[in-house]
């Protein structure tokens, strides 16, 4: 399955219109290269797309908090979600909904960082407690399953 995306990405990106072609390509490989648990690789794609719209700002951001988890970069992880919080709370491009989304991303985000740097079970009943609160937090399923591993390795 990812290679047969990997071959349509480098097939049909010529048909991308040039003005975004090299962020979405890149967008798409991050993507994958996530998907595939290469998580340096998808590193290197997100540093080399171009923060030129609110789109990419938020899914970039967001997916190096992923990536610094699954590296169990969770100190590097906190302060990225910290400033991400401060770009969100400051930023008139986004709508209410994008922010209040990915505000409650972030906070539940950060407690899983916490648990997982302290172990404290309370850190983890705290990132339930957000995710629960929050129907339409940013990037549900993934914290549902990080929520779900944590929570039997206990």
């Amino acid at each position: 399955e990812l290679d047969w995306t990997r071959e349509f990405i480098k097939d049909y990106s010529k048909y991308l219109p040039e003005d975004d072609k090299k962020n979405t390509v890149q967008f798409c490989q991050l993507l994958v290269n996530f998907k595939a648990g290469e998580f340096e690789a998808a590193l290197k794609n997100a540093n080399s797309i171009e923060l030129n719209s609110s789109f990419y700002k938020i899914e970039i951001r967001s997916f190096i908090m992923l990536i610094y988890f699954e590296l169990g970069y969770y100190d590097e992880g906190i302060d990225l979600a910290l400033t991400f919080k401060k770009f969100l709370s400051g930023n008139r491009e986004l709508s209410a909904f994008q922010k209040d989304t990915y505000t409650a991303f972030t906070a539940c985000y950060m407690e899983l960082c916490n648990y997982k740097g302290n172990h404290d079970i309370e850190l983890l009943s705290y990132a339930e407690e957000i995710f629960e609160v929050n129907p339409s937090i940013g990037l549900k399923d993934w914290l549902a399953e990080k929520i779900e591993v944590n929570r039997s390795d206990k």
